[in-house]
C-alpha cells in the first residue's frame, strides 16, 4: 500500500487505466495521501481527470481544478457573508440544478459542479422606546429587518406634557438597533388677571409658551354701585351705576293714599288741601303729576282716584 500512494505521480498523466491492487482490509482507509475506494478489499484506481467547480449561492466561483476521479471531492471552506438584512447558514449543495441540497460523492468520475445551497434568516433588531432621563422604558421589541415600527401609548409623567418620540415618524421601518426618547415639555406659565365687573365674573389666565393655556380663581361679579332716583321724564325716573355707568329706569307711579292708612278715600284730599293751603308741612311727594310743586291739578288727581 505505501509503495503505491509513493508511486502515485507515476500515473498522473496515465487516461483510461485502472489497476487492481490486492490489499489487507486494516490497510484499507480514507486519507488525503491515498485517493480511491475499496471494494470486496480491492483499490479501484482508475485515472482519468475531471474538472470541480464549487460556487457559492449567487454563482461566484469559490474552488475550481481538475483532478483525478479516484479522488475525493474536496469541498471548499464557506461560511455565507451576511448583509443588513439577513444571515445566511449553509446547508449543501446542489449538484442538478434545482436548488435542493444533494448528497456530494466522495468521488467522481464526471465533471462536476456544485452550487451553494443557503438558508436565509432575516435579521432581527432591538427597537426601544424610552425616557432617557428615568431610564424608564416603556416598550421594548425585536422586530425583523423591514417591519414597520408601531410607537406605544403616549406615556405620562407628573408636571410634564408628553410632546412625542424623538426621531419618530410614522410608517417607519427597522433598519437596525434604534432607541426613541420620549420628549417632554415642562409648562411655564405667565399669568394675567381679569378683574371682576360689575356683572361679569373675574378670573386668571395662565399661558404657557408652547401654546398651552387655562382659566382659573374665578371671582363673583362685583355688582353695580346705583346713585339715587331722579326724575327724566314726566312720570319716569332713572339711575345709574357709578362704577361702569350702566342706567336703568321705571316708571313713576303716584301714591295717592296721602294719610297713608292704605286706602284712597276723602280724608286723603281734606289732608292734601291742608297741605297746598300751607297748614301742613311736607314736600313734593305728592306731586301726583310730577310737575315738581304741588297745585290744585295734584288735588283734582286726587279726587278723580277717591271717585
Amino acid at each position: 500500500m505505501d509503495a503505491l500512494q509513493n508511486c502515485d505521480h507515476y500515473f498522473r498523466d496515465i487516461s483510461n487505466v485502472t489497476i487492481f491492487v490486492e490489499a489487507l482490509e486494516e490497510d484499507l482507509r480514507w486519507d488525503d495521501n491515498f485517493p480511491g475506494w475499496n471494494y470486496g478489499n480491492r483499490v479501484y484506481y482508475k485515472d482519468e481527470w475531471h474538472w470541480v467547480h464549487f460556487y457559492d449561492e449567487n454563482g461566484k466561483i469559490l474552488y475550481s481544478e481538475p483532478q483525478l476521479n479516484s479522488s475525493i471531492v474536496r469541498r471548499p471552506y464557506y461560511v455565507p457573508e451576511p448583509n443588513d438584512q439577513c444571515e445566511f447558514t449553509l446547508i449543501g449543495w446542489d449538484l442538478d440544478g434545482d436548488g435542493i441540497p444533494d448528497p456530494l460523492p466522495a468521488t467522481t468520475s464526471q465533471d462536476l459542479v456544485a452550487r451553494a445551497v443557503v438558508e436565509k434568516n432575516v435579521k432581527t433588531f432591538t427597537v426601544i422606546f424610552r425616557d432617557s432621563e428615568t431610564g424608564e422604558i416603556f416598550m421594548q421589541e425585536e422586530l425583523p429587518y423591514g417591519e414597520e415600527i408601531r410607537r406605544p401609548d403616549d406615556p405620562q409623567k407628573d408636571g410634564f406634557v408628553f410632546e412625542g418620540w424623538s426621531g419618530f415618524t410614522e410608517g417607519m421601518t427597522v433598519t437596525g438597533e434604534i432607541t426613541f426618547d420620549a420628549m417632554w415639555h415642562q409648562h411655564e406659565y405667565e399669568t394675567v388677571v381679569t378683574p371682576p365687573t360689575c356683572t361679569e365674573e373675574g378670573y386668571t389666565t395662565y399661558t404657557c409658551h408652547c401654546g398651552d393655556s387655562y382659566v382659573s380663581d374665578y371671582v363673583e361679579p362685583a355688582g353695580h354701585t346705583w346713585s339715587d332716583w331722579y326724575d327724566v321724564a314726566l312720570g319716569v325716573e332713572e339711575r345709574s351705576c357709578e362704577t361702569c355707568g350702566e342706567t336703568e329706569s321705571r316708571d313713576k307711579t303716584p301714591d295717592f293714599d296721602v294719610d297713608g292708612n292704605g286706602t284712597v278715600e276723602e280724608a286723603d284730599l281734606t289732608l292734601l288741601m291742608s297741605i297746598l293751603v300751607g297748614n301742613t308741612e311736607t314736600d313734593v311727594v305728592f306731586d301726583f303729576d310730577f310737575d315738581g310743586e304741588l297745585t290744585i291739578y295734584d288735588g283734582v288727581l286726587l279726587m278723580q282716584q277717591i271717585q
